[in-house]
């Protein structure tokens, strides 16, 4: 497919959604392990899906992920790890997480509330930086959009790391939300979605459609 931004498409649950995105060769594929998430799955679940999405395009998503899980993890067969973490809490394991998984298979998604700078010390952990939309209680998923403007001057700043947006992205607003951040990268989730967890092919075929037409 001709297009120039690069998809992840995240919280995989189905097998089948899984094979649509495959089809519309995403550039990556979520699935989702933190158990208080309504996309999340089993471990074993897990096992069963990974085996239909291709190397190099297996993404695993936790939060605040325990060091010794973590090494658990790394027999799953992902590619990278992308793990959210609180600023007040997940300090103290970046450096652990690093030494585990290695910093070109590190992304961070710190959690950051509305206000505050973005923590430029956790680019010296990962190669890639997922900015998500702050909401209180919640890690990720959460359907609304981003400072579209503020992710521009972030990747501008720091053109060494990889920046990917996310937050409620979807085919009516993801023109728009590219050309206002440059970004080279999406995750995209709740909004190609019918219910949390559960992907809608149409709406998916849509977002890639219109990524296509750009």
């Amino acid at each position: 497919m001709n297009r120039r931004v690069k998809v992840k498409v995240c919280g995989m649950t189905r097998l089948n959604d899984i094979k649509c995105a495959v089809k519309l060769d995403a550039d990556a594929i979520g699935i989702n392990l933190y158990a208080p998430s309504p996309r999340s799955v089993s471990i074993a679940k897990a096992s069963s899906l990974i085996s239909s999405i291709p190397k190099g395009k297996r993404v695993l998503v936790d939060v605040e992920t325990p060091p010794h899980v973590l090494e658990e993890y790394l027999g799953l067969g992902f590619d990278k790890f992308q793990i959210h973490f609180d600023m007040a809490n997940g300090w103290c394991r970046l450096a652990e997480w690093l030494v585990i998984v290695g910093r070109d298979r590190l992304w961070l998604a710190p959690r950051i509330p509305p206000g505050e700078h973005f923590p430029v010390e956790v680019l010296d952990y990962c190669s890639t930086i997922v900015t998500d939309t702050y909401s209180e209680g919640l890690f990720g998923g959460t359907g609304k959009t981003r400072d579209w403007a503020h992710f521009a001057r972030l990747q501008d700043r720091h053109p060494q790391h990889r920046w990917i947006l996310a937050g409620g992205l979807n085919s009516g607003n993801v023109s728009e939300a590219i050309t206002q951040s440059r970004t080279h990268f999406i995750d995209v989730n709740s909004g190609i979605e019918s219910s949390p967890g559960k992907k809608d092919s149409r709406k998916m075929e849509e977002l890639f459609q219109t990524l296509s037409d750009k």
